[in-house]
């Protein structure tokens, strides 16, 4: 069973820009540090970090190691990650132990393409039709480069991740639900 995410208010930018966007809480266990490589990897991709600040020294300790085609934001608005989200191409998540990765549905409903760990829950959130899951920087890096530098890739892509996302809306958690339940109630 999935966890819901509210997505109604997050759509795609009709022109999407070069970004790679993560998103997630700025402390230690969320390894924001395995961006920063990935950056260090493609100098002239942009990447934005951005999340909920919970270690100030974790991010002066991000801020002094970050190449200079990294920024990161910290307590966005929702609209203002919203615009962010829209405007990005890849949505990139470094955590390899998620549990549910809400961001990284988010980040497919606003037609990002998802270059995600193959691990946690996260292969069933994002499936290799609408993006990527790595085992490797080098993984990762190649597949951050095709989306970026493939139009047909980053287009066909981001569709399907938004139709993907679809699946884990309050509506499809409720049905979800009632199938369940009527699956259930049949066998007793």
């Amino acid at each position: 069973m999935y966890h819901l995410c509210k997505i109604e208010d997050l759509k795609p930018a009709y022109a999407k820009k070069n970004i790679v966007v993560s998103v997630g809480r700025i402390s230690l266990e969320r390894e924001r540090e395995i961006t920063l490589q990935l950056a260090k990897h493609l100098p002239s991709m942009r990447f934005i970090i951005t999340g909920l600040l919970e270690s100030k020294r974790y991010y002066r300790r991000l801020l002094s190691n970050k190449p200079p085609n990294v920024t990161i934001l910290t307590n966005l608005s929702r609209e203002k990650l919203r615009r962010l989200l829209a405007i990005s191409k890849v949505y990139f998540n470094p955590h390899s132990t998620e549990t549910f990765g809400r961001a990284i549905v988010e980040g497919m409903a606003s037609g990002c393409v998802p270059v995600v760990p193959d691990s946690g829950s996260i292969p069933e959130i994002a499936t290799n039709k609408c993006g990527y899951r790595y085992h490797s920087l080098e993984e990762a890096t190649d597949y951050v480069k095709e989306v970026i530098t493939d139009n047909m890739v980053e287009k066909a892509k981001s569709i399907k991740a938004v139709e993907r996302s679809k699946l884990f809306t309050p509506e499809m958690f409720k049905l979800r639900i009632i199938r369940a339940l009527k699956k259930i109630a049949s066998k007793e």
